[in-house]
């Protein structure tokens, strides 16, 4: 068994998904893996991921028919040959040094179940942005967190996650149209696992205009799920939760319509 996988979800993009793939292999030793699961892309990004994973040997691909990132995902959890899984997305980058503190943070406290670090948002200017996330004092606050704050507090590229854990949860929900992350995170926390912050920066997160438009609407549905499957059973403090997490979102979605004009 390896001691790491690094799983990336793909769909074209392909000059994204090169640089994603190269900074992975730099990142893993004899030890880990890189595996992509290709979410029926196009035949250049088919062929091209072939034939490096054919010059790579820490490389490993597998084709599946366009089915969704969720599936990708869950489908690479299955196939890992890895202790550990590390997520990136084909449009970020391994920062360098990322799978050596992620090590020495399992190995300092082996009873982690999923740890995320902070982000780099690189623009295409050459511009960073350094994104600092942080550890809550319990996994209820976490939760609370997560689905009242109207960011995010945490970011998928960079996650990693015993694979043992993530299956007995029952891995990525493959019916969830959208918010997949999200919803795997609060398995964890509302399961009771063990989730840590690495106050290092893990991934490069690439901002650019190829990124997913987002559906307001759908979103909010998602969010409305998440809180009756994750939130808490009163029924009062559950409307409270959707209320604040329904205009969050409405907010944001002006926000960005105006930034549009």
């Amino acid at each position: 068994m390896y001691r790491f996988t690094i799983l990336l979800a793909a769909h074209n993009r392909l000059e994204l998904l090169k640089q994603a793939v190269a900074s992975a292999v730099t990142e893993a030793n004899d030890q880990d893996e890189v595996l992509v699961i290709d979410d029926g892309s196009d035949k250049q990004t088919y062929d091209w991921l072939d034939q490096a994973a054919a010059d790579e040997p820490k490389l490993r691909v597998i084709h599946q028919e366009n089915l969704g990132v969720s599936s990708a995902r869950a489908n690479g959890v299955d196939a890992a040959k890895g202790e550990f899984i590390f997520i990136l997305d084909s449009d970020d980058q391994v920062e360098p040094g990322a799978l050596i503190a992620v090590s020495e943070a399992y190995a300092k406290e082996p009873m982690i179940d999923l740890l995320y670090g902070d982000n780099l948002h690189v623009f295409a200017s050459g511009a960073t942005r350094y994104r600092r996330y942080k550890q809550y004092s319990s996994n209820q606050r976490f939760l609370w967190a997560t689905l009242l704050c109207p960011r995010v507090p945490f970011k998928h590229s960079g996650t990693s996650f015993r694979r043992a854990t993530a299956l007995e949860l029952g891995n990525y929900d493959t019916s969830m149209p959208i918010k997949i992350d999200v919803d795997f995170f609060l398995k964890f926390m509302h399961r009771d696992r063990v989730l840590r912050h690495l106050p290092v920066p893990l991934a490069r997160f690439q901002v650019h205009d190829e990124m997913m438009s987002r559906d307001r609407t759908k979103g909010i549905r998602t969010w409305m799920a998440l809180i009756d499957r994750y939130g808490p059973k009163n029924v009062v403090l559950r409307l409270f939760l959707k209320l604040c997490r329904n205009g969050s979102e409405r907010l944001k979605g002006l926000y960005e319509s105006l930034k549009r004009r």
